[in-house]
């Protein structure tokens, strides 16, 4: 799997795009690595954006992880069933020869409060991806994850030992 991203000129506004060589959903999240110790880390209290394809038709959900569970390892929901909103934009995707890949925008600082986290510039962020099975949104499994800390703005970037 893979992720490229950039930001607009004016630094307000998140580009990135998701490959994974599946032909299966794929999603990605974030939070601030390291925010409240312990509990921050695996999927607990993630910011998701997710590709879920039908006959390879792309729909791509903002969502979050659910912060009630102890582990954080349930589904993610959507941000709109938890009060927040959908603030993903720009969407598109497809699945091709093996390849599933989708780019979403989304604004660094939404006024989802609920939901989403901001992304601000001087922060490492917690990155995760995933694919699953099949192209229905469900588990992953150990075996098709990753994830590893990144600024978004300056492009540093390095393993995740402790998140």
């Amino acid at each position: 799997m893979h992720i490229k991203w950039s930001l607009d000129a004016a630094k307000t506004t998140l580009q990135c795009t998701v490959t994974s060589n599946s032909m299966t959903w794929v999603g990605i999240g974030w939070h601030p690595a390291n925010s409240t110790g312990a509990d921050y880390k695996d999927m607990f209290d993630v910011d998701f954006t997710i590709a879920v394809f039908s006959s390879g038709t792309p729909v791509i959900t903002d969502r979050r992880s659910n912060i009630t569970s102890v582990d954080g390892k349930t589904a993610p929901v959507l941000d709109t069933s938890i009060g927040g909103t959908n603030d993903v934009f720009m969407t598109s995707g497809s699945q091709v020869g093996g390849v599933t890949s989708f780019t979403f925008s989304k604004k660094l600082i939404t006024e989802d409060k609920v939901a989403d986290h901001p992304i601000e510039v001087r922060t490492m962020y917690h990155v995760i991806i995933a694919h699953g099975t099949e192209e229905a949104f469900g588990y992953h499994s150990n075996v098709f994850r990753g994830h590893w800390l990144v600024n978004w703005f300056s492009g540093e970037n390095g393993p995740c030992s402790n998140c």
